[in-house]
């Protein structure tokens, strides 16, 4: 058990990791295509690809850290007039038709992931699959936190336990 723990901080370490230095990259990256088309007024064309493929997969890695905080937003007024058995069976749906439409956006994505191998980016070249992939790497981090989050909140539940 103590090695499960200890891969799952590691997980969570790699994903910080990697954003912050995507962040700090890509931030060089368009500071330079900013300076070199405006200041300079000669353009280098690499930068423009390689800050767009960096914004993406930050986008997508701001998903999972997102979930992993619980910082998605959910509108929760009308849930909140109903009666506690209500709320837990309109929670269950919801969560059934969250992960399902998660593992439907990870089937697209692995498609995606073909598909890119045979496209090669304009600039540089190199197979579209290398953004496409950040698709299906956000998603099952994604569902990784949220089954990890909403598991136990639904034995506690079950069981009769106070949430919280």
């Amino acid at each position: 058990m103590k090695i499960v723990k200890h891969f799952f901080i590691v997980i969570d370490r790699v994903l910080d990791a990697l954003s912050i230095l995507l962040l700090v990259f890509t931030t060089i990256v368009v500071l330079l295509a900013v300076y070199s088309r405006y200041i300079i007024v000669s353009p280098i064309p690499w930068t423009e690809e390689i800050g767009r493929n960096g914004f993406i997969w930050l986008s997508f890695l701001g998903i999972a850290l997102a979930e992993r905080f619980n910082m998605h937003f959910s509108i929760t007024y009308f849930i909140g007039k109903t009666s506690g058995p209500v709320q837990r069976w309109i929670g269950i749906a919801t969560e059934i038709l969250i992960l399902y439409a998660m593992v439907v956006v990870l089937q697209e994505g692995f498609r995606y992931v073909q598909q890119g191998k045979a496209q090669l980016s304009p600039i540089l070249e190199w197979q579209e699959s290398i953004v496409y992939v950040a698709l299906p790497v956000s998603v099952l981090l994604t569902l990784y936190y949220r089954l990890k989050r909403v598991i136990p909140l639904y034995i506690q539940s079950f069981r009769g336990e106070k949430e919280g």
